[in-house]
Protein backbone atom coordinates (compact mmCIF):
# COMPACT_ATOMS: atom_id res chain seq x y z
CA UNK A 1 0.00 0.00 0.00
CA UNK A 2 1.44 3.33 -0.91
CA UNK A 3 1.84 6.50 1.70
CA UNK A 4 -1.58 8.56 1.24
CA UNK A 5 0.03 12.62 0.10
CA UNK A 6 -0.54 14.79 3.47
CA UNK A 7 -1.72 18.64 2.96
CA UNK A 8 -2.68 21.00 5.11
CA UNK A 9 -0.83 21.86 9.00
CA UNK A 10 0.18 19.68 11.50
CA UNK A 11 -2.50 20.80 13.75
CA UNK A 12 -4.94 19.91 10.94
CA UNK A 13 -4.02 16.78 10.46
CA UNK A 14 -3.70 15.54 14.16
CA UNK A 15 -7.63 17.12 14.66
CA UNK A 16 -8.66 14.97 11.77
CA UNK A 17 -8.72 11.20 13.48
CA UNK A 18 -10.01 9.99 9.85
CA UNK A 19 -6.91 11.33 7.96
CA UNK A 20 -4.04 10.27 10.91
CA UNK A 21 -5.74 6.51 11.13
CA UNK A 22 -5.66 6.19 7.05
CA UNK A 23 -2.34 7.62 7.36
CA UNK A 24 -0.67 5.42 10.22
CA UNK A 25 -2.34 2.74 8.55
CA UNK A 26 -0.27 3.54 4.92
CA UNK A 27 2.85 4.52 7.04
CA UNK A 28 2.82 0.50 9.05
CA UNK A 29 2.43 -1.58 6.46
CA UNK A 30 4.55 -0.43 3.35
CA UNK A 31 7.53 1.51 2.12
CA UNK A 32 7.63 5.33 1.37
CA UNK A 33 6.14 5.34 -2.31
CA UNK A 34 4.25 8.61 -2.99
CA UNK A 35 1.88 8.82 -6.09
CA UNK A 36 2.94 12.34 -6.71
CA UNK A 37 6.78 12.42 -6.46
CA UNK A 38 8.22 15.48 -7.39
CA UNK A 39 11.30 15.27 -9.88
CA UNK A 40 14.74 14.95 -8.30
CA UNK A 41 13.60 14.19 -4.72
CA UNK A 42 14.83 11.02 -3.47
CA UNK A 43 12.12 9.64 -0.67
CA UNK A 44 14.26 7.30 1.62
CA UNK A 45 12.02 4.32 2.94
CA UNK A 46 10.24 4.26 6.04
CA UNK A 47 10.53 1.48 8.31
CA UNK A 48 7.26 -0.70 8.99
CA UNK A 49 5.78 1.07 11.72
CA UNK A 50 5.17 4.94 11.95
CA UNK A 51 8.01 6.89 13.13
CA UNK A 52 8.15 6.83 16.80
CA UNK A 53 5.54 9.56 17.75
CA UNK A 54 6.24 11.67 14.60
CA UNK A 55 4.19 11.88 10.96
CA UNK A 56 6.41 12.54 7.90
CA UNK A 57 5.26 14.76 5.12
CA UNK A 58 5.98 16.94 2.17
CA UNK A 59 9.95 16.72 1.35
CA UNK A 60 11.30 19.86 1.63
CA UNK A 61 15.21 18.43 -0.12
CA UNK A 62 16.78 15.43 -0.63
CA UNK A 63 16.37 13.30 2.47
CA UNK A 64 14.88 16.50 4.48
CA UNK A 65 11.19 15.96 5.38
CA UNK A 66 8.78 18.45 7.12
CA UNK A 67 7.23 16.55 10.17
CA UNK A 68 4.98 17.11 13.05
CA UNK A 69 4.83 15.56 16.44
CA UNK A 70 1.49 13.59 16.54
CA UNK A 71 0.64 14.20 19.96
CA UNK A 72 1.43 18.44 20.56
CA UNK A 73 1.00 19.18 17.11
CA UNK A 74 4.98 20.91 16.73
CA UNK A 75 6.32 21.36 13.39
CA UNK A 76 9.61 20.13 13.06
CA UNK A 77 11.98 18.79 10.17
CA UNK A 78 13.09 15.37 9.56
CA UNK A 79 16.74 14.21 8.07
CA UNK A 80 17.12 11.14 7.10
CA UNK A 81 20.61 8.98 7.30
CA UNK A 82 21.53 5.62 6.71
CA UNK A 83 21.88 3.63 9.95
CA UNK A 84 26.07 2.90 9.05
CA UNK A 85 26.01 7.01 9.20
CA UNK A 86 24.12 8.20 11.92
CA UNK A 87 26.59 7.89 14.64
CA UNK A 88 29.02 9.35 13.37
CA UNK A 89 26.85 12.63 12.98
CA UNK A 90 25.44 12.29 16.38
CA UNK A 91 28.91 12.04 17.49
CA UNK A 92 29.01 16.27 16.70
CA UNK A 93 25.62 16.69 18.76
CA UNK A 94 26.61 14.95 21.58
CA UNK A 95 30.05 16.43 22.44
CA UNK A 96 28.55 19.71 22.12
CA UNK A 97 26.90 21.16 25.10
CA UNK A 98 23.68 23.67 24.41
CA UNK A 99 24.20 27.25 22.73
CA UNK A 100 21.12 29.09 21.31
CA UNK A 101 23.10 30.11 18.39
CA UNK A 102 22.95 26.22 17.89
CA UNK A 103 19.87 24.37 16.62
CA UNK A 104 19.45 21.06 19.11
CA UNK A 105 18.08 17.73 18.27
CA UNK A 106 14.87 16.76 19.52
CA UNK A 107 14.56 13.08 19.05
CA UNK A 108 16.17 10.30 17.16
CA UNK A 109 14.40 7.68 15.98
CA UNK A 110 16.06 4.10 14.49
CA UNK A 111 14.69 1.87 12.21
CA UNK A 112 16.59 -1.11 10.13
CA UNK A 113 17.85 0.97 7.60
CA UNK A 114 17.08 4.44 8.55
CA UNK A 115 17.88 6.70 11.51
CA UNK A 116 15.53 9.75 11.80
CA UNK A 117 16.42 13.11 13.21
CA UNK A 118 14.20 15.77 14.57
CA UNK A 119 14.87 19.27 15.11
CA UNK A 120 13.18 22.35 15.38
CA UNK A 121 11.70 24.16 12.04
CA UNK A 122 12.75 27.15 11.33
CA UNK A 123 12.07 30.87 9.53
CA UNK A 124 14.35 30.76 6.09
CA UNK A 125 17.96 31.55 6.04
CA UNK A 126 20.55 34.57 6.30
CA UNK A 127 21.59 33.91 2.89
CA UNK A 128 18.03 34.08 0.95
CA UNK A 129 17.19 37.15 3.89
CA UNK A 130 20.37 38.90 2.20
CA UNK A 131 19.86 38.33 -1.41
CA UNK A 132 22.69 40.84 -2.89
CA UNK A 133 21.96 43.75 -0.50
CA UNK A 134 24.25 45.17 2.11
CA UNK A 135 23.03 45.36 5.59
CA UNK A 136 23.45 48.58 8.08
CA UNK A 137 25.99 48.71 10.20
CA UNK A 138 24.05 47.66 12.92
CA UNK A 139 21.63 45.19 11.72
CA UNK A 140 25.20 43.34 10.40
CA UNK A 141 26.65 43.58 13.91
CA UNK A 142 23.65 42.16 15.82
CA UNK A 143 23.32 39.25 12.99
CA UNK A 144 26.84 38.46 12.82
CA UNK A 145 27.87 38.39 16.39
CA UNK A 146 25.27 35.63 16.94
CA UNK A 147 27.35 33.70 13.55
CA UNK A 148 30.60 34.06 15.71
CA UNK A 149 28.94 33.28 18.92
CA UNK A 150 28.07 29.52 17.41
CA UNK A 151 31.93 29.32 15.81
CA UNK A 152 33.34 30.04 18.86
CA UNK A 153 31.20 27.37 21.23
CA UNK A 154 31.92 24.47 18.61
CA UNK A 155 35.75 25.85 18.83
CA UNK A 156 35.78 26.07 22.09
CA UNK A 157 34.65 22.33 22.26
CA UNK A 158 37.19 20.95 19.54
CA UNK A 159 34.29 21.27 16.97
CA UNK A 160 35.18 22.54 13.26
CA UNK A 161 32.52 23.13 11.28
CA UNK A 162 33.85 23.50 7.62
CA UNK A 163 32.42 25.28 4.74
CA UNK A 164 30.45 27.84 6.78
CA UNK A 165 27.94 30.16 4.31
CA UNK A 166 25.31 32.16 4.79
CA UNK A 167 22.45 29.77 4.07
CA UNK A 168 24.09 27.39 7.00
CA UNK A 169 22.12 29.83 9.27
CA UNK A 170 18.55 29.75 9.79
CA UNK A 171 16.40 32.25 11.45
CA UNK A 172 14.41 30.21 14.78
CA UNK A 173 11.87 33.13 15.07
CA UNK A 174 9.26 34.67 12.54
CA UNK A 175 10.79 38.25 13.43
CA UNK A 176 13.98 36.91 12.43
CA UNK A 177 16.02 38.21 14.87
CA UNK A 178 17.46 35.22 16.02
CA UNK A 179 20.05 33.12 14.31
CA UNK A 180 21.25 29.37 14.54
CA UNK A 181 23.79 27.17 13.01
CA UNK A 182 20.92 24.32 11.17
CA UNK A 183 23.48 21.63 10.90
CA UNK A 184 26.82 19.63 12.42
CA UNK A 185 26.25 17.34 9.79
CA UNK A 186 29.69 18.17 8.20
CA UNK A 187 31.13 19.02 11.43
CA UNK A 188 34.68 16.89 12.55
CA UNK A 189 35.98 16.50 16.06
CA UNK A 190 39.55 17.95 16.08
CA UNK A 191 42.39 16.18 17.90
CA UNK A 192 45.75 17.24 18.37
CA UNK A 193 47.74 14.87 16.14
CA UNK A 194 44.64 14.74 13.56
CA UNK A 195 45.76 14.12 9.92
CA UNK A 196 42.65 15.41 7.97
CA UNK A 197 43.60 17.46 4.85
CA UNK A 198 41.21 20.05 6.18
CA UNK A 199 43.64 23.18 5.59
CA UNK A 200 43.07 27.26 4.96
CA UNK A 201 41.78 27.86 1.31
CA UNK A 202 44.25 28.25 -0.78
CA UNK A 203 47.08 28.07 1.94
CA UNK A 204 48.49 24.49 2.04
CA UNK A 205 51.77 25.25 2.48
CA UNK A 206 51.52 27.20 5.53
CA UNK A 207 53.91 26.00 8.41
CA UNK A 208 51.80 24.84 11.85
CA UNK A 209 50.14 22.25 12.91
CA UNK A 210 46.11 21.64 10.73
CA UNK A 211 44.57 22.50 14.68
CA UNK A 212 45.77 25.40 14.40
CA UNK A 213 44.79 25.99 10.42
CA UNK A 214 41.57 24.09 10.18
CA UNK A 215 39.42 26.80 12.94
CA UNK A 216 41.45 29.56 11.26
CA UNK A 217 39.43 28.30 7.76
CA UNK A 218 35.92 29.10 10.21
CA UNK A 219 37.22 32.60 10.72
CA UNK A 220 37.78 33.00 7.53
CA UNK A 221 34.18 32.17 6.70
CA UNK A 222 33.35 34.60 8.84
CA UNK A 223 35.12 37.16 7.05
CA UNK A 224 33.62 36.07 3.98
CA UNK A 225 30.35 36.34 5.27
CA UNK A 226 30.76 39.42 6.95
CA UNK A 227 31.76 41.15 4.01
CA UNK A 228 28.47 40.19 1.99
CA UNK A 229 26.25 41.34 5.10
CA UNK A 230 27.98 44.86 4.84
CA UNK A 231 28.46 45.25 1.29
CA UNK A 232 26.17 42.95 -0.34
CA UNK A 233 28.81 40.99 -2.50
CA UNK A 234 32.14 38.70 -1.73
CA UNK A 235 35.49 39.85 -1.22
CA UNK A 236 37.64 39.72 -4.13
CA UNK A 237 40.69 37.52 -2.84
CA UNK A 238 41.75 37.90 1.05
CA UNK A 239 41.17 41.66 1.39
CA UNK A 240 38.44 44.33 1.37
CA UNK A 241 36.64 45.45 -2.14
CA UNK A 242 36.47 48.63 -2.98
CA UNK A 243 33.09 49.43 -1.57
CA UNK A 244 35.05 48.96 1.98
CA UNK A 245 35.76 52.35 2.19
CA UNK A 246 31.90 53.39 2.98
CA UNK A 247 32.54 51.19 6.28
CA UNK A 248 33.85 52.40 9.87
CA UNK A 249 37.63 51.78 10.50
CA UNK A 250 36.16 49.06 13.14
CA UNK A 251 34.46 47.11 10.55
CA UNK A 252 37.53 47.73 7.50
CA UNK A 253 39.60 46.25 10.19
CA UNK A 254 37.37 43.27 11.70
CA UNK A 255 36.87 42.16 8.44
CA UNK A 256 40.54 42.50 7.05
CA UNK A 257 41.25 40.61 10.70
CA UNK A 258 39.57 38.01 9.52
CA UNK A 259 40.77 37.37 5.70
CA UNK A 260 44.24 37.64 6.91
CA UNK A 261 46.17 35.92 4.29
CA UNK A 262 48.13 34.20 6.79
CA UNK A 263 45.71 31.75 8.42
CA UNK A 264 48.29 31.53 11.42
CA UNK A 265 47.53 35.61 12.08
CA UNK A 266 43.99 35.59 11.76
CA UNK A 267 42.02 36.13 15.09
CA UNK A 268 40.13 33.42 16.66
CA UNK A 269 36.51 33.45 16.99
CA UNK A 270 36.50 33.92 20.65
CA UNK A 271 39.09 36.90 19.69
CA UNK A 272 36.44 38.00 17.44
CA UNK A 273 33.81 38.24 20.27
CA UNK A 274 35.99 40.80 21.70
CA UNK A 275 36.80 43.48 18.80
CA UNK A 276 35.81 46.52 19.33
CA UNK A 277 32.84 45.96 16.92
CA UNK A 278 31.68 43.61 18.19
CA UNK A 279 32.01 44.23 21.88
CA UNK A 280 29.00 44.64 24.07
CA UNK A 281 29.23 48.84 24.47
CA UNK A 282 29.64 48.99 20.75
CA UNK A 283 25.94 47.64 20.21
CA UNK A 284 23.77 50.07 22.20
CA UNK A 285 22.87 51.65 18.19
CA UNK A 286 21.24 48.24 16.68
CA UNK A 287 18.82 48.14 19.71
CA UNK A 288 16.44 50.88 18.00
CA UNK A 289 15.89 48.78 14.78
CA UNK A 290 15.69 45.24 16.45
CA UNK A 291 13.39 46.35 19.16
CA UNK A 292 10.82 48.05 16.70
CA UNK A 293 10.81 44.70 14.66
CA UNK A 294 10.39 42.91 18.46
CA UNK A 295 7.68 45.20 19.50
CA UNK A 296 6.28 45.81 15.84
CA UNK A 297 2.82 44.78 16.83
CA UNK A 298 2.52 47.19 19.41
CA UNK A 299 4.71 50.03 18.25
CA UNK A 300 2.45 53.19 18.39
CA UNK A 301 -0.43 51.35 19.78
CA UNK A 302 0.89 51.16 23.14
CA UNK A 303 4.21 51.26 22.89
CA UNK A 304 6.91 53.97 21.97
CA UNK A 305 10.80 52.99 21.20
CA UNK A 306 13.62 55.17 21.19
CA UNK A 307 16.95 53.60 21.41
CA UNK A 308 16.92 51.69 24.04
CA UNK A 309 14.39 53.43 26.03
CA UNK A 310 10.80 51.56 25.95
CA UNK A 311 7.77 53.62 26.85
CA UNK A 312 4.46 51.63 27.81
CA UNK A 313 1.29 54.33 27.78
CA UNK A 314 -1.96 52.98 28.71
CA UNK A 315 -5.76 54.20 29.30
CA UNK A 316 -5.99 52.55 32.98
CA UNK A 317 -4.11 50.69 35.64
CA UNK A 318 -5.64 47.41 34.47
CA UNK A 319 -4.78 47.90 30.52
CA UNK A 320 -1.61 48.80 31.59
CA UNK A 321 -0.62 45.59 33.29
CA UNK A 322 -1.49 43.84 30.24
CA UNK A 323 0.03 45.64 28.34
CA UNK A 324 3.74 45.62 30.06
CA UNK A 325 3.00 41.64 30.33
CA UNK A 326 2.74 41.93 26.56
CA UNK A 327 5.79 43.49 25.66
CA UNK A 328 8.06 41.87 28.22
CA UNK A 329 6.76 38.75 26.97
CA UNK A 330 7.74 39.72 23.34
CA UNK A 331 11.05 40.85 24.71
CA UNK A 332 11.52 37.17 26.49
CA UNK A 333 10.68 35.65 23.07
CA UNK A 334 13.11 37.19 21.72
CA UNK A 335 16.14 36.66 24.46
CA UNK A 336 15.94 40.52 25.40
CA UNK A 337 16.28 41.42 29.17
CA UNK A 338 15.82 44.68 30.39
CA UNK A 339 17.87 45.54 34.24
CA UNK A 340 15.09 45.96 36.93
CA UNK A 341 17.12 49.17 38.29
CA UNK A 342 16.66 50.73 35.36
CA UNK A 343 12.85 50.33 34.95
CA UNK A 344 9.90 52.53 36.18
CA UNK A 345 7.03 50.54 36.36
CA UNK A 346 3.45 51.79 36.92
CA UNK A 347 3.90 54.91 37.07
CA UNK A 348 1.30 58.56 37.06
CA UNK A 349 4.25 60.59 35.17
CA UNK A 350 7.26 59.75 33.95
CA UNK A 351 10.63 61.72 32.29
CA UNK A 352 11.66 60.82 29.15
CA UNK A 353 13.78 62.69 26.40
CA UNK A 354 13.82 66.06 28.34
CA UNK A 355 10.02 65.78 29.02
CA UNK A 356 7.97 64.91 31.86
CA UNK A 357 4.76 63.53 30.54
CA UNK A 358 1.58 62.58 32.38
CA UNK A 359 -1.77 62.14 31.99
CA UNK A 360 -3.47 65.21 29.50
CA UNK A 361 0.17 67.02 30.68
CA UNK A 362 3.96 67.22 28.90
CA UNK A 363 6.11 69.42 29.76
CA UNK A 364 10.12 70.45 29.89
CA UNK A 365 11.72 68.44 32.40
CA UNK A 366 12.90 71.30 34.95
CA UNK A 367 16.18 68.99 35.91
CA UNK A 368 17.04 69.39 32.28
CA UNK A 369 16.61 73.03 31.83
CA UNK A 370 17.83 73.89 34.75
CA UNK A 371 21.07 75.24 33.96
CA UNK A 372 19.36 77.63 31.40
CA UNK A 373 16.92 78.94 34.13
CA UNK A 374 18.95 79.65 36.77
CA UNK A 375 21.95 81.09 34.19
CA UNK A 376 23.87 84.47 36.84
CA UNK A 377 22.26 87.67 35.26
CA UNK A 378 26.21 89.08 33.68
CA UNK A 379 26.92 92.11 36.00
CA UNK A 380 30.35 92.57 33.64
CA UNK A 381 31.24 93.06 30.03
CA UNK A 382 33.44 89.69 30.52
CA UNK A 383 30.89 87.62 32.30
CA UNK A 384 28.66 89.27 29.11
Amino acid sequence: MDIQEVSGSPESIRKSPDRYNSLSDSLSSGPFESRSQPVGVSRPPLPSRNVGNYLLYDPLQENVLRAANAHSGEELVCKVLPVSRYREVLCSYYCLPPHPNIIEMRDVVVGDAHAYLFFPRSYGNLGVMLQARRLPEDTARYLFRQLVSAVAHCHNNGLVLRDLKLNKFVFKNKERTLLMLESLDDAVIMQEGNTSPYCSPGHGDVSGSLWVCAPATDVWSLGVMLHALLLGCYPVGAGLTQEGAVLTSQARCLIRSALHSNPNLRLSASELLTHPWLSTHAQTSVTQALVNDVVCNTLNRFVFVYLDDILVFSRSAQEHVLHVQQVLQRLLENQLFVKAEKCEFHGSTISSLGYVIAAGNIQMDLDKVRAVVEWPQPTSRVQL
